[in-house]
């Protein structure tokens, strides 16, 4: 009857280290030769080989969606050159990938000035600029 007890914990034990990523006859022989008490802590104290093997896979798939990130802006890069390339370096549209300032960029209407902050449109009357909240100064205003 021991002998039963003994074999059936060693196969529970069997079992628990193969849900933990370990291989399932050795920890059943050791645990038969050990005690499946002994071989259950020595498990439970155990990494569990399955999470660090889905840990290492997420880092892989990250990193392959980060190549495919930087592979997607440099051919969107690409693109854009020529499209700049197409269209020609006098043309002012043709500036497609350069950052413009507010500054650089000609007033639609003599109703606008910009924040000193932020850079955004507001209107002449404004006295707070609408996206950062800055206070409007007559001095502080770049109008165009």
């Amino acid at each position: 009857m021991a002998l039963l007890l003994l074999l059936l914990f060693s196969l529970f034990i069997g079992y628990y280290a193969h849900r933990r990523g370990r291989n399932t006859i050795l920890w059943t022989l050791l645990s038969i030769l050990i005690s499946p008490l002994l071989a259950g802590i020595i498990l439970a104290l155990l990494k569990d080989k399955r999470v660090q093997e889905n840990i290492s896979e997420l880092r892989f798939e990250q990193e392959q969606l980060r190549d495919r990130i930087s592979g997607d802006e440099k051919l969107t890069d690409m693109r854009f050159r020529d499209l700049d390339a197409k269209l020609g370096s006098s043309n002012p549209a043709a500036k497609l990938t350069q950052e413009a300032s507010p500054q650089e960029i000609p007033a639609i209407s003599q109703d606008i000035k910009y924040c000193p902050k932020c850079g955004t449109s507001c209107q002449k009357d404004d006295k707070f600029c609408p996206h950062c909240g800055a206070r409007l100064e007559r001095g502080d205003i770049n109008e165009q």
